[in-house]
């Protein structure tokens, strides 16, 4: 007879448990590539938008992740700053690669709206090479960062 009490209990926390789980990738079929304006110490450093662009598209082809035309849809953004400490001969870029959608949302004190980002999976780190390397070493970088999106947006389709 305690079943019976007990039984909505359990159904309600094994259904709670089951989605908490879910992953924002579940379900997201392209993503549009944008790569951001690149510092004045890019060029210096041998870092220019074909080479980032490529580092991450060459990955996501090779999965079902599809890099899409249209910027109306979640956007993968490609976010890398480069400084280059000419007296010591070394590049220093910060890398991100963020994936947001942008969603509408009202302000409560003002009742204004505003559209926001809101992120769906990130990954940042900073490389610091000598001047000759950096361009391959960011491609490196680049390149395992859309190799762990394809994972994590892979594992989130089951």
């Amino acid at each position: 007879m305690w079943w019976l009490v007990l039984c909505p209990v359990f159904l309600a926390l094994s259904y709670a448990e089951a989605h908490a789980d879910v992953s924002p990738l579940r379900g997201l079929e392209s993503v549009y590539l944008l790569v951001e304006e690149l510092s004045a110490g890019s060029v210096v450093c041998g870092v220019d938008e074909q080479t980032i662009r490529s580092s991450i598209a060459d990955p996501l082809a090779s999965g079902r992740l599809k890099i899409g035309s249209s910027d109306n849809g979640p956007t993968l953004a490609a976010n890398v700053t480069t400084a280059y400490a000419k007296d010591v001969s070394l590049c220093t870029s910060s890398i991100n690669l963020l994936l947001y959608v942008t969603q509408s949302v009202s302000i409560a004190d003002t009742h204004n709206e505003a559209l926001v980002p809101v992120m769906l999976w990130h990954s940042g780190m900073l490389l610091v090479t000598g001047k000759a390397q950096h361009r391959e070493q960011l491609r490196g970088a680049l390149e395992d960062m859309a190799k762990k999106l394809l994972v994590d947006w892979t594992a989130a389709q089951h």
